[in-house]
């Protein structure tokens, strides 16, 4: 092949592994050693204790020991989670690049039209801001984006064995990522579908070989994630009163006051007793955006926090089946908060600098503050805060379109059906919070925002034009 054409077909590629790479090193060189807050503060004090004081998932603060707590742990972690949202977008969609321009021959100036519009994909300063912040939502994010970008590459690779192995990477990926946050209890299980897809659609396998392909990947997943378990169990000791329950009662307090507030029944008819001063100062406090505000009142703290787990669950049944109309409401206004329909207000769009407890900090060995590069990636964050890219009903949008998409345009069937499971996981991400908002942090639905740009630059790359692919039911049964 003469070298000019070698480079056109590879060219677009290269640039997209380019700018990656220079974006790995100037988010790095902007966030070292990393944007610590609260919660972030919180865990890697625990980390250098080997053991949790809050109910904080230890996943991640087991990950902060491994790494070697302390600033060093939070400088890891930024370089682990710039590399990989930088890098997957673009090598995946550098790949699927080559692949259409080596078998399909497509023009090179379509190439390089498709690369342009995946480097805007690369180019959203949210990924920029977010990477550098040591959140649990961040890890997360880069966990289900390594995971989902090698089951891809299952799905694109022809030769099984190297299949295979992409496979196993992603299964190992999606099993660490399955509880460094709630969310991962589902979606890892259906992420895991895309490098099933991968080993078993169109490889001429019998049903037998197909369905025992599967069970074994299921098998190394569980195992793996049984592992990653015993690891974080041996590295990070937590006490059962950290457990789930607290998640679960948040939720279940914050339904009640959303209930009590916007119910339009008198309070002396409610199905819960409730004086009217205590029902005065809940409406006075409540709001979609955060659930956290009610504690601000004495009287309400009291309240909510007295009766058993038992009697708050009672409590929540009973209000949901006497004013159902009243939860759909609450439950309507606060995923509107979590989509930012109206804007971020008061919902964390971002954090920079070091803070949190300063105690802990400096123990471990931080200084407290913030400095000029701080100081400008929050004059970034101020300049766009009224940006489409801060608003994640945004980014539903373009996963429903990108569904459609999916579904349309001609594309690698193996390659279509990955990403159609992708998207479901992303939907699930996203309806998850209509039952269980307690707040409209922004950081809540980052990982949304990466996989759906994951979505879109496999469809950028690999859609359109394509010649005309057998339908999944042909090629099913063909086998």
């Amino acid at each position: 092949m003469p070298l000019k054409i070698r480079f056109a077909t590879l060219g677009p590629a290269f640039v997209l592994a380019a700018a990656a790479l220079a974006l790995v090193v100037l988010s790095v060189r902007a966030h070292l050693p990393g944007q610590v807050s609260m919660d972030a503060s919180m865990q890697l004090y625990e980390a250098s204790l080997g053991r949790s004081i809050t109910w904080n998932p230890p996943y991640m603060t087991a990950i902060l020991r491994w790494l070697g707590g302390g600033p060093g742990a939070s400088s890891w972690m930024v370089v682990f989670n710039s590399a990989v949202t930088y890098l997957t977008l673009a090598l995946l969609a550098g790949a699927v690049l080559v692949k259409r321009a080596v078998v399909h021959r497509t023009g090179h100036g379509w190439q390089w039209l498709r690369a342009g519009l995946i480097l805007l994909l690369l180019a959203n300063p949210i990924l920029y801001l977010y990477v550098g912040i040591v959140w649990k939502d961040v890890l997360f994010s880069s966990l289900l984006m390594l995971g989902l970008a090698l089951g891809l590459a299952a799905c694109l690779a022809d030769d099984r064995r190297a299949a295979v192995a992409w496979a196993v990477g992603a299964t190992v990926a999606l099993a660490v990522a399955m509880k460094v946050r709630q969310q991962g209890i589902f979606m890892s299980p259906v992420l895991l579908g895309v490098p099933l897809i991968g080993l078993t659609l169109g490889r001429g396998l019998s049903r037998t070989a197909a369905a025992t392909t599967c069970v074994v990947f299921v098998c190394l997943f569980a195992g793996a994630s049984m592992a990653m378990s015993a690891l974080v169990a041996r590295t990070i000791q937590t006490e059962e009163r950290f457990g789930n329950s607290v998640g679960y009662k948040g939720v279940m307090q914050y339904d009640i006051a959303g209930i009590v507030a916007l119910s339009p029944t008198a309070t002396d008819k409610l199905a819960i007793p409730m004086t009217e001063e205590l029902r005065s100062e809940i409406r006075r406090l409540y709001t979609p955006d955060r659930g956290d505000f009610l504690w601000r009142s004495p009287a309400v703290t009291q309240w909510q926090s007295s009766p058993t787990y038992e009697v708050i669950k009672d409590r929540w049944t009973t209000l949901i089946r006497a004013e159902p109309r009243a939860y759909a409401e609450h439950k309507a206004r606060a995923f509107a908060a979590v989509l930012a329909v109206d804007g971020v207000k008061a919902c964390l769009p971002v954090h920079v600098g070091i803070d949190g407890n300063h105690e802990y900090l400096r123990e471990i060995g931080f200084t407290p503050g913030v400095d000029a590069r701080d100081q400008a990636l929050w004059g970034l964050s101020q300049d766009i805060i009224r940006w489409p890219v801060y608003r994640h009903w945004v980014y539903v949008l373009a996963l429903v379109v990108a569904a459609v998409a999916l579904v349309t345009l001609r594309m690698p069937v193996r390659l279509r059906a990955g990403a159609l499971v992708a998207a479901l996981a992303t939907a699930l991400l996203y309806l998850s919070y209509l039952p269980t908002s307690i707040a409209c942090d922004f950081r809540y639905l980052f990982a949304g925002i990466c996989l759906v740009s994951l979505l879109w630059a496999v469809i950028l790359a690999g859609a359109f034009g394509a010649p005309r692919v057998p339908s999944l039911r042909a090629v099913w049964a063909r086998r």
